[in-house]
């Protein structure tokens, strides 16, 4: 039925018994809403994605029934009724049925809609948190209702059923196979592999947690599609809404799982203080012990989940072309975002990519921001924007005694160490790139993250052979770098490996010998190997 007539139809604000000054209709890869001043209609699309099917129109009204049923546990007075949708024998559509044809009103049905009432669309929760004064306890409220709606679910075998590794798997499974499509334009063909050999190295890895998980009763029917735009809170009042309704296999979930959408949510909205809040409000009424290397698996399943929807909506021929264009781009974010939680975990992080010149240190850091979409510092660069000399400028030979000057040095690091940990503290993770050639440099930033705990490090040195590194430093004479090293300086600034790189925490050796993409490949392996065995 999603024709231009029927939006045409819902467009008008004669075709509504209430009142209502205007309307805008809405779509998105599944449905078709209206929103007028004080109600909501919506329809489902008749679409078939595997995970879920409305092209019939029994299943559309089945499914509006279902959101009523299920949402109620989470709103009050906020899914009112489902209500057919006519088309009258002169061929025009209509909520209402003229009495001569009540006798056969089932003929004339073409579809349903749910009606629910409008909620203001400042105190959705994606909105309340724009606001620089946003009061954190009501968040608060809201984990605390989550937490009361967990305890309140009762453990049935046919829920618990679907947190086993076999059926976590099918989901898995479905969401790598449906994003295909869109390698190489919302998701990039690295970000996939490591993404879905982060996840099956997961589930491999950890049967005995997922079988735990169903034994303490944490595989419940809950909200399954837990975003920020789903949480409204208004004078001291909760609604959460718009769960899943559609496939059971999505909400009956680990609580966990149901958890890790909001705040993933909030991390994506570089909200990662509030995301950790959100967290420990919850958990601690309903989980104990270690739980965050499963936490992390489900956020990145999560973040994989929305690039994947945002993916479909952004190849919808229905969807205006500049909203498609939106959600390309959002996917691409989320996508990133996943990766990174595959890589480093939502703990704060800084990531130190070190190692003598040309070894392509900056390269993999670069890389490494790019596939995660953080910020990378570099001291190159600090370096030549203290010293007042355009980035790409190579510094000249009068200046390079004031540039390069154990003073200035001391400055440049300092700086590198303050902008990363106040960008980890602040976003949840960020790059630090130099050479850290005087191992006292290394000991003070280990000293700096000492005192400012909790803060995980990652070290990453990158090495290479001789002819490589100098291959590369003849190379720079033919284009512009940041680095003033060159073939020349060889021999001066080769650089022995610090005895200290054994003992190092979280620490990673990668040599950059082959192709970048090969390195690429082997360095996020590593990476994630390294965090879950720690």
């Amino acid at each position: 039925m999603l024709t231009e007539e029927l939006i045409q139809f819902l467009s008008d604000a004669g075709s509504y018994s209430d009142f209502t000054h205007e309307v805008s209709v809405k779509q998105t890869h599944i449905s078709v809403v209206a929103m007028l001043d004080e109600v909501v209609y919506k329809f489902k699309k008749p679409v078939n994605f595997g995970f879920l099917d409305f092209t019939n129109i029994h299943q559309r009204r089945y499914y509006l029934e279902e959101e009523i049923r299920l949402n109620q546990r989470l709103t009050q007075d906020v899914y009112l009724q489902v209500i057919p949708l006519y088309q009258l024998p002169d061929g025009k559509l209509s909520f209402a049925l003229p009495e001569a044809y009540q006798m056969q009103a089932e003929d004339y049905v073409i579809d349903y809609a749910l009606k629910m009432k409008r909620l203001s669309h400042a105190n959705f929760l994606d909105e309340l948190i724009k606001k620089p004064t946003f009061d954190w306890q009501k968040l608060g409220l809201a984990a605390s209702k989550l937490a009361r709606f967990y305890q309140r679910i009762p453990v049935q075998d046919h829920t618990s059923k679907w947190g086993t590794r076999e059926n976590i798997r099918v989901s898995i499974d479905e969401n790598f196979e449906q994003i295909k499509p869109f390698i190489k334009n919302t998701i990039q063909p690295l970000e996939f592999r490591v993404i879905r050999a982060f996840q099956n190295y997961f589930l491999e890895n950890n049967a005995a947690l997922f079988q735990e998980r169903i034994d303490q009763g944490k595989i419940l029917e809950c909200h399954g599609d837990l975003k920020a735009e789903h949480v409204h809170i208004e004078d001291q009042v909760v609604n959460i809404y718009d769960c899943i309704e559609f496939n059971e296999r999505f909400r009956c979930i680990d609580i966990l799982n149901d958890i890790a959408f909001l705040s993933m949510e909030l991390d994506f909205r570089h909200k990662y203080n509030l995301s950790n809040f959100f967290v420990e409000e919850v958990t601690k009424q309903v989980e104990k012990g270690e739980f965050m290397d499963l936490l992390d698996f489900y956020k990145s399943y999560r973040a994989f989940v929305k690039g994947k929807v945002e993916s479909l909506t952004s190849a919808s021929p229905d969807v205006p072309a500049k909203i498609r264009h939106k959600c390309s781009e959002k996917a691409r974010k989320y996508f990133k975002l996943s990766l990174k939680y595959a890589l480093i975990g939502s703990q704060a992080t800084l990531v130190v990519v070190y190692g003598g010149i040309a070894t392509g240190k900056t390269t993999l850091a670069q890389k490494i921001a790019k596939h995660m979409g953080i910020q990378h510092f570099n001291s190159d660069f600090i370096r030549k924007q203290m010293a007042g000399i355009p980035t790409y400028e190579r510094t000249k030979e009068e200046d390079l005694h004031r540039v390069y000057s154990k003073e200035m040095t001391e400055k440049v690091y300092d700086a590198l160490f303050e902008r990363g940990i106040e960008c980890a503290f602040q976003e949840g993770t960020a790059i630090l790139d130099a050479t850290f050639r005087d191992l006292a440099k290394l000991e003070k930033l280990l000293e700096r993250v000492k005192e400012v705990q909790p803060l995980r490090i990652v070290f990453i040195e990158a090495v290479a052979p001789d002819e490589v590194i100098k291959e590369r430093l003849r190379a720079r004479e033919e284009e512009g770098n940041v680095s003033d090293a060159r073939i020349e300086h060889f021999e001066l600034l080769k650089q022995t490996r610090h005895q200290i790189a054994s003992l190092l925490p979280n620490h990673l050796t990668l040599n950059t010998a082959s192709n970048l993409q090969t390195t690429m490949v082997h360095l996020f392996v590593q990476m994630f190997e390294a965090r879950l065995l720690d």
